[in-house]
């Protein structure tokens, strides 16, 4: 399964873009894990975007490629280019540009041919190298940074190879995160413009050798080898350059198991143990898939963040579902699962950040790396639970709503309300979903059913038009009734913790009138 970045990458195309799609219904996740909200994709994800793309490039508008998508067979989609094609053939200059890329993606449809490379993983030595990370607009001007290190270098302590380390995550057009470095057998002079740094590999890596003409062909390549061999990126793509002009490209990985694993929990019965260090707000400041990822320059991770900030707790205290000892954050999860994160705090630049070992499912599941999640701590104040949640008015007078009495049955649970569709199977089956049923009574008396068979109604719960309210976690779920194909569909705002402490935008829950 690939992640939004990672689809990105192969794609060619921005995670803004993907997750527009998927707000449109085009291009929806296979799985969405629950915690960290990050969204995986199945390899057959690949083919769909690059559908989207060809029908958008052809002009098609994005309703038509939803009806377009239904076509299961590329002979089915080759017609419909066909027949496209003969349009902008008769139209003016300006789409000239249309066509030209309508014939590369009707080859790469109907071919579906790509270049073989033999990929190795393998243990791999270090390297020692006159070394400089920066921001650089364009690629190319990576490249005559290396060769600019090479005038530089003393020729006396300079190896066989140069070497550009790609931090980027996600595909970018420009603004590149880029280290480059030619290796060297002994000590820079004093005062040198670069650093003298050894890249070391701890994990094995997956590597193939391509010319320069061929790189772009073999990160696609490499990566889609990566995830069919049971693989995970763990590393940022290290294009090694060989004096006879050829270039190895690697990266560091992790072997994840084949099958999935009952879920391992760690042992969380550990003494409390204070650090005056953590105590206060940390804002998160970055999504790492290893610590080698980060800087201060720009940030990796740009996409949608499912937690803002992280509060630690006097004495270890219990917030939403998180608590601390010395050197770890605890984590806790409705089905009675605890996990331990190991922290580290580092100064940078008069800041102190914190990186965390965030254990997602695939650590579990599939014995897979950790996440590293980055945060900078932005105060040491001494935080209460109550100072940091939201709580809504929930002393809402009641004003009675005909169209919403009655019982209700869970058949969904979405992000926005948008991506429901009673033609789309539901994301998640109803046997995990939490809360299950949802009546309400004239009174304004309302009876919730979650997982277990205890009914909850007043003095916890009621109801006034628009809202469900929540007397006890003082909050107040908003709802709202849409007749789709006949049938009326309840929607209801899930303000779980993530709202209460995170501040995140509610889900919903999706039912249907019995």
């Amino acid at each position: 399964m690939y992640k939004i970045g990672e689809l990105s990458k192969l794609c060619k195309v921005s995670v803004k873009t993907l997750r527009y799609y998927e707000r449109e219904g085009l291009l929806i996740p296979d799985e969405v894990d629950t915690f960290t909200g990050y969204r995986y994709y199945s390899p057959s994800k690949i083919d769909e975007c690059n559908k989207i793309l060809a029908l958008k490039e052809l002009g098609f508008t994005l309703d038509e490629i939803n009806k377009q998508l239904k076509v299961t067979h590329s002979s089915d989609l080759l017609d419909i280019i066909r027949h496209k094609e003969k349009e902008l053939l008769a139209a003016k200059i300006e789409i000239e540009h249309k066509l030209n890329r309508l014939g590369s993606l009707k080859e790469m449809i109907a071919n579906r041919d790509e270049k073989m490379f033999n990929v190795i993983i393998q243990k791999t030595d270090s390297l020692r190298v006159a070394y400089q990370r920066n921001i650089f607009h364009h690629k190319e001007d990576a490249y005559q940074t290396i060769k600019k290190m090479h005038l530089v270098v003393p020729s006396s302590i300079t190896g066989r190879r140069s070497v550009l380390i790609n931090y980027a995550s996600e595909y970018t057009e420009n603004d590149f995160d880029i280290a480059v470095g030619v290796e060297i057998t002994g000590p820079l002079s004093e005062g040198c413009e670069f650093a003298d740094k050894i890249l070391k590999f701890d994990l094995e890596t997956a590597s193939l050798v391509c010319n320069k003409d061929e790189l772009d062909e073999a990160y696609l390549y490499i990566h889609k080898y990566i995830h069919e061999n049971n693989c995970q990126i763990a590393g940022p793509f290290y294009e090694m350059f060989h004096q006879d002009g050829t270039i190895e490209l690697k990266v560091p990985v992790g072997i994840l198991s084949k099958t999935k694993n009952s879920r391992i929990r760690d042992n969380t019965k550990i003494a409390f143990q204070n650090d005056p260090l953590v105590i206060g707000r940390w804002e998160l400041y970055d999504l790492l898939p290893s610590r080698d990822f980060f800087s201060t320059e720009k940030k990796n991770f740009t996409g949608r963040k499912t937690l803002k900030e992280l509060y630690f707790l006097p004495e270890g205290d219990t917030y939403w579902c998180y608590e601390w000892t010395k050197g770890y954050l605890i984590t806790s999860f409705g089905n009675g699962a605890r996990q331990l994160n190991k922290y580290t705090i580092e100064q940078v630049d008069n800041k102190a950040y914190m990186f965390i070992e965030m254990k997602s499912s695939r650590y579990y599941l599939y014995n897979g790396l950790p996440d590293i999640w980055v945060f900078v701590q932005t105060d040491h104040k001494m935080y209460k639970k109550d100072e940091i949640r939201i709580r809504d008015n929930t002393n809402m007078p009641f004003i009675h709503d005909e169209q919403v009495l009655g019982q209700w049955t869970v058949c969904d649970y979405v992000d926005e309300i948008q991506l429901f569709s009673p033609n789309v199977p539901p994301r998640y089956p109803k046997n995990v979903l939490y809360w299950r049923t949802v009546e309400f009574v004239q009174t304004g008396n309302c009876k919730l059913q979650f997982t277990s068979d205890h009914i909850f109604e007043k003095p916890r719960f009621t109801w006034t038009k628009s809202y469900i309210l929540d007397h006890e976690t003082e909050v107040a779920q908003a709802y709202e009734i849409r007749s789709i194909n006949e049938s009326e569909y309840l929607f209801v705002e899930w303000k779980s913790g993530d709202y209460v402490f995170a501040r995140k935008e509610p889900s919903y829950y999706v039912f249907k009138k019995i």
